[in-house]
This record gives C-alpha cells, structure tokens and sequence, in this order.
C-alpha cells in the first residue's frame, strides 16, 4: 500500500524507489513519488503504470523513469540500471 511504502521511505535510505501508479486509490503512486522526493538523500523513481498517457505528468512530479505494464524484464533491468547509474553520478558531484 502506498502508506506502508511512505513508512518504509521514512525509515531507511533507499538508492531507487519502483512504485505502481494505481494501488489502493488514483493517487497513492502521487503519494509515494512525492514523498520520496522530500527525502534528504535523493533516490531515483521508477514509475509503473497501465497508462502512459500520463508520462510527462510523472515527470513533473519527478519520476526518473516510467514502464508501462506489462513491463518485460529486459526493459526493467535496463532501466534500473540507467537510473540507478544516474543517482549515482549525480551523488558524486
């Protein structure tokens, strides 16, 4: 759920957050995104979604990735690793 997910980025630091965009309600992947946002250390955000439609939304709202499911494996993989390489980079300075 997206306030089990909103405890758990309070507690501990995270290198990269993956949230669904739908879960219990419309907005509970909002919720988790803006929330990991708010966090002192900045963790990349992998958004999943069934509606692409809404990319550039996710983006202002500061997503660093979106999928549309069904996501194939590859295509996660490779995108974890692209934002994952990203926050690291940008953690160096």
């Amino acid at each position: 759920s997206a306030a089990e997910a909103i405890e758990r980025l309070r507690g501990a630091e995270f290198d990269l957050v993956v949230t669904d965009m739908r879960m219990e309600s419309d907005d509970a992947g909002y919720r988790v995104v803006d929330e990991a946002r708010r966090l002192p250390r900045r963790a990349g955000i992998v958004v999943l979604t069934a509606y692409p439609l809404l990319a550039a939304d996710w983006r202002q709202r500061g997503a660093d990735a979106m999928l549309q499911k069904p996501v194939a494996m590859d295509a996660l993989l490779r995108t974890l690793e692209r934002v994952t390489r990203r926050e690291e980079g940008m953690r160096a300075g």
